[in-house]
Formats: C-alpha cells, sequence, structure tokens
C-alpha cells in the first residue's frame, strides 16, 4: 500500500472515531437530562408521599378522637373557645395593671406623687 493510501485510510478511521465520539457525547447528554428528569418526578413524588402520610395520620387521630368515649365533641371546643376568651380578658386586665403600676412607679422615682398619696410596702 503506498502512503497516501494509508494515511486515507487512517483519515477515515479518525473520522469514524471523531463521528464516534460525537453520538457518546450526545448519549451522555442525553443521560444527563433523563437523570435530572428522573430526579424532578422522584423528588414530586417524595412530596406527595409526604403529603399522603401527613393525611393518613391526621385521619387517624380524627378517627381515634371520634371513637374515646371520653370525647365530648362541639362541647369540648366550646368551652375551650370560652376558656380562651377568658385569659384573653384576664391578659388585658394583667397588662393594663402592669401599665398603671409602671406609671405609678415613674411618678413615685420622679417625687411627683403628693406624699400622702404614697402607699408604704
Amino acid at each position: 500500500m503506498s502512503r497516501q493510501a494509508t494515511l486515507e485510510k487512517e483519515l477515515e478511521q479518525l473520522n469514524d472515531l471523531n463521528i464516534m465520539a460525537d453520538q457518546l457525547l450526545d448519549t451522555i447528554k442525553k443521560t444527563q437530562r433523563n437523570i435530572t428528569s428522573s430526579k424532578s418526578a422522584t423528588d414530586n413524588t417524595s412530596a406527595l408521599l409526604e403529603n399522603w402520610i401527613k393525611i393518613l395520620n391526621q385521619s387517624k387521630f380524627v378517627g381515634d378522637v371520634l371513637e374515646d368515649p371520653s370525647w365530648t365533641g362541639a362541647v369540648d371546643v366550646e368551652s375551650s373557645q370560652g376558656l380562651d376568651t377568658e385569659v384573653a380578658k384576664l391578659n388585658a386586665e394583667l397588662q393594663a395593671l402592669e401599665k398603671e403600676n409602671s406609671a405609678i412607679q415613674r411618678r413615685l422615682d420622679s417625687g411627683s406623687l403628693p406624699i400622702n398619696k404614697r402607699v408604704r410596702r
């Protein structure tokens, strides 16, 4: 074989290698896209499963409460709401008294409260 023919054959083999390398790179890129898509689907599925687990847990809790003979239903809720209202009123009253106490203490500290109105402790 002549040198020219050998070089042409080698060039053809290099071109074939380049084509295969390009195909390999395309396959790798496609695989990366598929892996990304698969990961996204897996993440979405995981999130859905977590939500489903929360729903099942809540359903079990509600079922347990409904089957509990000591549960009185709406009566408990209403009395709880009444207690919440009472606690809120007491907290408001406490804040008002603390504010009044602070004002009196400031007046005592500044000396603007007459001596006969001062309360001994």
